[in-house]
């Protein structure tokens, strides 16, 4: 009725308004931000309503319930969300008496309600026909006791999702121990970030065997480092345990993790991602993850992390996605555990190891069939003790489209002979591939890549600060490359371009900075010719180019005469 009426304040002509027929108030002042007063429908008669959902949605500057007192709202089903967002709200001792026995939907009732500390007024409400609680005190960042929730019979409820969630303040969950909650399905990010619990002793009894989705149960639990209390937990029927202890930093004994069934889990990414202080996880050694079709960021930022042998003999026929799987590993040292790990039907290895700034040698997963791989960008960014890739020549790379950062940052990497035979001719991203590979000198393997379906060279050799010849680039068809932004900058080492001098470049549009910082180049007659039409950048294409005294070859560029005339009057931006 008045939905995003943002600057309604008064509502006072409401008094009197009949409303004994409606059985629908949602979103009746969703959105009303300024709305402080609800004084005026205090006598409001709204026995037949069903559904309150959203209905003050967004009202921050509400504070007042007396007004909503005597409220006969027992006929109502659905509260969802109805005080979201009302971060005034301190005082809710006015709905203490409201008969809540017919409601099914309490999910949001509460949500971003910031100022809200007590909550003894809802310690009688009947709420044994909930079926939906999730994100009833989400973000209800001032609530420190939840005692008052002791007695509730949430045994009818499936979704406790979010329920909790980011309740700052919030360290003893003791209350909630003996609810019954095995007719919930998901659990997902229940507790997330609260960042002060320590004890979940009170979830031991809890019987979880019907939830499907623990995803982000204890996500962002700063504090939590003792989890003894999930032992005899049945898991069995989870599909969902992505983010489960994402983010716990003071997590460092998973023991009790060892007998968990998780047979039917699809999707364990993020599962211990920035477990900053996890160890040892040979105590899921066993884990049956044959089902998984996703470990993407599982282990991502364990910088403890030394010995993945536990990892062995996983199965994980079925993944599909390893991205950033053991990316921040930074104590990572060997792979040599993941060396039969069947990765056929993986199509994502992006950032897989990236930032692993200890491993050396990649040679134990030389056969690894990556055939149906389409991206592996950023794959081995950050690797900075990596000097060699030795085995990386077996690999069938023909479906990859996307090669951008592969060995960004490999600033001990030196010898690519590997890559000699590799089929990039799929590839349509090539943007930093090489970039900062400082110990880089020799790019010659490369010479016979096709890459004709190349979009993307910005930055490919970029401080590749040792590279001084490129002859390996001669014969590439860079014909269908757009953007060639800085895709030699800060080659100190770069004195000859003339390989470069046949090069197709005619779709291109972006050429900024393209040798920026190149001070060894003095000559630039083998860009004389070049067909620039489309170009549409070249901002400091040759910045820093100290020892470039000469430019007038690039006056035969086809180039409309506005931009000619821009390339020679503006050398402040060329130079």
């Amino acid at each position: 009725m008045f939905h995003n009426c943002e600057y309604l304040k008064d509502i006072s002509e409401l008094k009197y308004l009949n409303v004994s027929e409606v059985k629908d108030f949602s979103n009746m002042f969703y959105g009303c931000s300024l709305l402080a007063d609800i004084k005026p429908i205090e006598n409001w008669n709204i026995s037949n309503c069903n559904n309150f959902s959203n209905m003050f949605h967004g009202c921050s500057l509400l504070a007042d319930l007396r007004p909503l007192e005597n409220w006969n709202i027992s006929n109502c089903n659905n509260f969802s969300n109805m005080f979201h967002g009302c971060s005034l709200l301190a005082d809710i001792r006015p709905s203490e008496n409201w008969n809540v026995s017919n409601c099914k939907n309490f999910s949001g009732f509460f949500d971003e309600c910031s100022s809200l500390i007590d909550i003894k007024a809802l310690e009688n409400w009947n709420v044994s026909n909930g079926e939906n609680l999730s994100n009833m005190f989400s973000r209800c960042s001032s609530l420190i006791d939840i005692t008052p929730l002791k007695n509730w019979k949430v045994d009818n409820c499936k979704n406790f999702k979010d329920l909790f969630s980011n309740c700052s303040k919030l360290k003893d969950i003791k209350p909630v121990e003996n609810w019954n909650v095995s007719n919930c399905n998901n659990f997902s990010n229940m507790s997330h970030g609260c960042s002060l619990l320590a004890d979940i002793r009170p979830l031991e009894n809890w019987n979880v065997s019907n939830c499907k989705d623990f995803s982000g149960f204890f996500d962002d639990c700063t504090s939590l480092n003792d989890i003894k209390a999930l032992e005899n937990w049945n898991v069995s029927n989870g599909e969902n345990l992505s983010n489960m202890f994402s983010g716990c930093s003071s997590l460092i004994d998973i023991t009790l993790l060892k007998n968990w069934e998780v047979d039917n889990c699809k999707n364990f990414r993020y599962l211990f991602y920035y477990c900053s202080k996890l160890k040892d996880i040979k105590p899921i050694e066993n884990w049956n993850v044959s089902n998984c079709e996703n470990l993407s960021l599982i282990y991502s930022g364990c910088s403890s992390l030394t010995d993945i042998n536990p990892l062995k003999n996983w199965n994980v026929s079925n993944c599909k996605d390893f991205s950033y799987l053991f990316s921040s590993c930074s104590s990572l040292t060997d792979i040599n555990p993941l060396k039969n790990w069947n990765v056929s039907k993986c199509k994502d290895f992006s950032f897989l190891f990236s930032n692993c700034s200890k491993l050396k040698d990649i040679k134990p997963i030389e056969n690894w069939n990556v055939s149906n791989c389409e991206n592996l960008c950023d794959m081995y960014l950050g690797c900075s003790s990596l000097k060699d890739i030795k085995g990386l020549d077996k690999w069938n790379v023909s479906n990859c489209k996307d090669f951008s950062y592969l060995f960004q940052g490999c600033s001990n990497l030196s010898d690519i002979k590997s890559l000699k035979n590799w089929n990039v001719s799929n590839a349509e991203n090539l943007k930093y591939m090489f970039s900062r590979c400082s110990s880089l000198t020799n790019i010659k393997p490369l010479e016979n890549w096709n890459v004709s379906n190349g979009e993307d060279f910005s930055y490919l050799f970029s401080e590749c600060e040792k590279l001084s010849d490129i002859k390996a680039l001669e014969i590439w068809n860079v014909s269908n490359g757009d953007k060639f932004e800085s895709m030699f900058n800060n080659c100190k080492s770069l004195t000859d371009i003339k390989p470069l001098e046949k090069w197709n470049v005619s779709n291109g549009t972006n050429f900024k900075s393209m040798f920026c910082k190149c001070s060894s180049i003095k000559d630039v007659k083998a860009l004389k010719n070049r067909n620039v039409s489309n170009i549409s950048n070249f901002n400091g294409m040759f910045k820093e180019c100290n020892d470039l005294l000469d430019i007038s070859p690039l006056e035969n560029w086809k180039v409309p005469k506005e931009k000619l005339e821009y390339l020679k009057k503006d050398n402040c931006l060329l130079f």
